[in-house]
């Protein structure tokens, strides 16, 4: 009985020896290769590139949720008709730096949340605004895929 348990564990140790590295190789740290993304993801809604947004959602499930409460988004379709409806808004507009970025993961999926300055030019005027951004991304074997985004305008506390 003795050589069965010894033989038993043995095998388990090998098993997990093989599995264990083949689950932590299925997805990246996600660290800067997913700050990439995010960049990148913000230069296309900068030049209002739709096209460049949606290869980047999750195939299996995505979410996109706006500012106005009748902005839910649960199709590529839909979500490319929310971006081109927010494009209509404003002629240009430029991104800066993230802040506050924090990243967490757990197997093949990362949330990311952060804030970022955004102005956008509408005729001759600019607004500026910080977004802070709650999102969540899927690692499909080749890359970060978005799953769910949300974002919130920044308020400033009244002076009291």
């Amino acid at each position: 009985m003795k050589r069965l348990l010894t033989g038993t564990a043995f095998l388990f140790a090998l098993g997990a020896a093989v599995c264990v590295p083949a689950f932590a190789a299925s997805a990246p740290a996600p660290g800067s290769e997913l700050r990439a993304r995010i960049v990148t993801l913000l230069g296309d809604y900068g030049r209002k590139d739709a096209d460049g947004i949606v290869a980047m959602l999750d195939p299996a499930e995505a979410v996109v949720m706006g500012t106005a409460s009748t902005e839910v988004a649960t199709t590529p379709a839909a979500i490319r008709a929310l971006l081109e409806s927010d494009f209509r808004g404003w002629d240009r507009s430029r991104f800066g730096d993230l802040r506050n970025y924090s990243v967490r993961a757990s197997g093949d999926i990362a949330t990311a949340f952060f804030d970022v300055p955004w102005t956008a030019t509408a005729g001759s005027g600019d607004r500026s605004y910080v977004l802070r951004v709650a999102s969540t991304w899927h690692w499909d074997g080749a890359s970060w895929r978005l799953a769910q985004w949300t974002n919130a305008v920044v308020t400033v506390p009244a002076q009291r």
